[in-house]
């Protein structure tokens, strides 16, 4: 239980390849979605206006876009 909850430097570096294959895997919308929301830490009205779309369609496709990396990752 304890492993999960490691956010170790190392940890995190380790755990940085996986991340990125996954996320690499993603439609370019899809990965563009998560880059925006969560590595720019962009709202989601950002995010939307960024990718042509509202900011409700914004929140779908991150949604979306976060099943998708969950099954990836899983």
């Amino acid at each position: 239980m304890n492993a999960l909850e490691d956010h170790s430097a190392a940890n995190l570096a380790a755990l940085a390849p996986v991340l990125d294959e996954a996320v690499n895997q993603l439609s370019a919308e899809d990965r563009a979605a998560i880059l925006l929301r969560f590595f720019e830490q962009h709202d989601f009205r950002t995010v939307g206006a960024t990718l042509g779309s509202s900011e409700e369609a914004a929140r779908k496709r991150v949604d979306r876009a976060l099943e998708k990396l969950h099954g990836l990752l899983q």
